[in-house]
């Protein structure tokens, strides 16, 4: 008896926590309702009179083709002809509503379902070069890729055929950034807006506002003029690319080492032969040297050492004594993205 009182406490407390946490689970369960009355009103009025009509089940079929395709058996009593008005203009609204929201779902991005998402990364801002980043960022060389959310104040989807998930609304907006599901997210790629009055202002504002939501996301972000790049370093973002700074750097560097420019995008850029990757450190090469792993990694994974980044410091080519330790992160080079997994005792590249 008092295992089928727990039963019965835990069935209407589930019923319960989905007629008030789940509006769909309530609208069905009404609509429901609904025709199954109005199946009973028409069969307690039709019955006898119309021949069409000489069992519920009757009835029930009647009052779905009155819903969802018209009038397809004739009602004969005054009752009858009202229900069958009421169904067809219940099936009408129906239809209607059910467009209307397919439509607003498409446009917006399916907004509702992305606040749910984990671990993805969100793109804020668009311009045409937004495309060739968004490819990126699903390339095949990435073993960790995530999913891609862009916003963007547009009324479709621009990068629909690249499976990229879409938010309309404005960056600054922290409404939208919540719908993008910034609380969850991995990662925030902020844009700078190149036809604004001043796009390192709109940027900051933007970056403020997802650090604000999500103070462990990983941000990076575009910034135009050098001067502008302390004050995102006050705001807690974890990387600031500037175009200007870099542009001068690079072609600086072109000049001392020519054809460093192209050697750079072959590197940066996914498709193009070996990137760069920034993976943690293998635990069979921790201990070791910084020598020791570069010859290592390389004879054993075909990836060559770069640096090793510890404790926030990036340390390049590393002279002296450098041992890996625990929890160190190192940048290589490779045809794709290394992850060095164990099996019996043993670690290899997949």
């Amino acid at each position: 008896m008092k295992g089928q009182s727990r039963r019965i406490w835990l069935w209407t407390r589930r019923w319960r926590q989905a007629w008030y946490g789940m509006p769909l689970f309530r609208w069905v369960v009404l609509l429901t309702a609904l025709i199954l009355l109005q199946s009973v009103l028409f069969w307690a009025f039709e019955q006898g009179d119309n021949p069409d009509v000489d069992n519920p089940a009757e009835a029930l079929w009647a009052i779905m083709i009155f819903l969802f395709s018209g009038a397809d058996v004739t009602p004969v009593t005054p009752v009858g002809r009202i229900l069958a008005i009421v169904g067809i203009v219940e099936g009408m609204t129906l239809v209607s509503v059910l467009i209307a929201s397919l439509t607003t779902l498409q446009l917006r991005g399916w907004k509702r379902t992305l606040r749910k998402m984990k671990d993805h990364i969100v793109v804020l801002g668009w311009a045409p070069r937004v495309r060739h980043l968004l490819a990126q960022l699903q390339t095949g060389d990435l073993k960790t890729a995530r999913p891609v959310v862009l916003v963007a104040d547009l009324p479709k989807n621009p990068a629909a055929d690249l499976g990229v998930q879409f938010v309309s609304g404005d960056p600054t907006d922290e409404e939208a950034l919540l719908e993008a599901g910034v609380r969850r997210a991995y990662g925030a790629v902020v844009l700078a807006d190149l036809s604004a009055r001043d796009p390192d202002a709109r940027t900051l504002l933007i970056a403020l506002a997802v650090e604000h939501l999500n103070p462990s996301i990983y941000t990076v972000v575009e910034v135009v003029d050098p001067r502008n790049v302390r004050h995102f370093q006050h705001a807690n973002v974890d990387e600031v690319v500037c175009l200007n700074q870099f542009s001068e750097y690079l072609i600086l560097q072109s000049l001392v080492s020519p054809g460093l420019s192209h050697l750079f995008r072959s590197l940066l850029e996914f498709g193009e032969g070996d990137e760069v990757y920034r993976v943690p450190a293998p635990p069979s090469q921790v201990g070791r040297s910084f020598q020791e792993a570069l010859v290592g990694l390389y004879q054993r994974w075909g990836v060559i050492l770069l640096a090793v980044e510890r404790d926030g410091e990036i340390v390049v080519n590393p002279k002296e004594a450098y041992y890996l330790e625990k929890g160190d992160h190192l940048f290589v080079i490779a045809p794709e993205e290394p992850t060095f997994e164990s099996t019996g005792g043993e670690l290899y590249a997949v």
